[in-house]
């Protein structure tokens, strides 16, 4: 059973295809429940909260009539990616508490307004110091209900491991509170096709946020095409029943859905 948690359609600031073709893209694929979760950066920036507040009307009305004209081959579920929040975390919340979203992805992608950190250029342990300063604050916060990418510097902003695997202590924070809140931990496949290649986190993170008690997996393709929903869903399968789980949830009116993989 395909399940896809993270994807991204033409209302994220990097998503490329309309919701119908996102949900023709799953069904050949194979994919049994996909959770459209765009991305809502909660930044004073041009790819910031502001357009996608704006176009939310649209979007919920484009997803609507996509579940609509479908029928039953997919379980289409309504998320969100909400990242940065400590630029506002009132706002944040704010806009959960107005919206019914069956999922909510928490995540970290930049450094906080005004700041003059360039996270591609400055010193890499300087960043990804600061980028377990605001996943902390993050989890902390608690709103959401999976982590996504914990590993994302080395995606994006290309960390080597060894500086990564130096913050063990912040990593084990962060997974710590994740378990005792209940939350959920994502395996994210979009590793595997990047200069990465493989599923992330590593799987001793898996590992210790199981020993700490975490009981909820969601997994995502972190896709931004139509083409490549469901991309690396049975790799990620098989790395979490290595780290000792055999299910994984998806989130259907921000309940928990088991399904054994």
């Amino acid at each position: 059973m395909v399940i896809d948690s993270h994807v991204h359609s033409r209302f994220s600031y990097d998503g490329h295809d309309t919701i119908s073709a996102l949900l023709e893209g799953a069904i050949a694929e194979g994919v049994a429940v996909l959770t459209v979760t765009d991305h809502c950066d909660i930044r004073s920036h041009r790819n910031g909260h502001e357009p996608y507040f704006a176009s939310l009307e649209e979007r919920r009305r484009a997803l609507l009539a996509a579940r609509q004209a479908l029928g039953d081959p997919l379980v289409v579920l309504d998320g969100i990616e909400l990242g940065d929040i400590g630029n506002g975390p009132e706002l944040a919340l704010s806009h959960l508490n107005s919206y019914p979203y069956d999922f909510v992805l928490g995540s970290v992608h930049h450094a906080l307004d005004g700041s003059p950190v360039d996270i591609y250029r400055d010193d890499p342990h300087m960043v990804v110091e600061l980028y377990f300063m605001e996943l902390e604050r993050m989890v902390e916060w608690g709103h959401f209900d999976s982590l996504a990418h914990l590993d994302y510097p080395i995606f994006l902003w290309k960390a080597p491991g060894p500086t990564f695997r130096r913050f063990e202590a912040q990593i084990n924070r962060v997974l710590k509170r994740l378990a005792e809140q209940g939350k959920a931990l994502e395996v994210n496949a979009s590793g595997l096709f990047r200069d990465v290649g493989r599923v992330g986190p590593e799987p001793w993170v898996l590992e210790r946020f199981k020993e700490y008690g975490g009981r909820y997996i969601t997994v995502g393709s972190d896709s931004h095409w139509a083409k490549d929903i469901g991309r690396g869903i049975t790799e990620a399968y098989e790395v979490i029943r290595q780290a000792g789980f055999d299910q994984i949830v998806y989130y259907r009116s921000r309940v928990p859905v088991t399904v054994k993989i």
